[in-house]
């Protein structure tokens, strides 16, 4: 069974998203950026699922790190986010380097997002 990171930091979210994808994939969860780092290095997911908005450490700046490290550039990240998007995640989004899916999104549209990533 694939294995996804879901990172949020509000733990309402991260049981919502969890109990929509347990029954389809093992799912990782962080509330905070470097343990999400840390989680990504050690667990190797095949898809990161990340807020933008998360008080320690951005969702972007999330992604600028996994993206530096050999270990995690890897993987992709779809950004599952209620925030418009910035010009940065624009450019990642345009050179295919990662996803965006806007909240609330339906069971059925996350899994096909999650489907056609991975």
């Amino acid at each position: 069974m694939r294995k996804l990171l879901v990172v949020d930091d509000v733990p309402s979210n991260l049981k919502l998203i969890a109990g929509m994808l347990y029954s389809h994939y093992n799912i990782c969860i962080s509330s905070k950026g470097e343990e999400a780092i840390k989680i990504a290095i050690s667990e190797k997911p095949d898809l990161i699922i990340l807020d933008i908005v998360m008080p320690d450490m951005d969702g972007l700046d999330i992604y600028l790190s996994l993206k530096e490290d050999s270990l995690t550039r890897n993987i992709p990240v779809l950004f599952y986010t209620a925030k418009a998007i910035t010009k940065e995640i624009e450019k990642e989004l345009i050179d295919g380097q990662a996803y965006y899916i806007t909240k609330p999104a339906t069971k059925t549209d996350l899994l096909a997002m999650i489907n056609s990533i991975i």
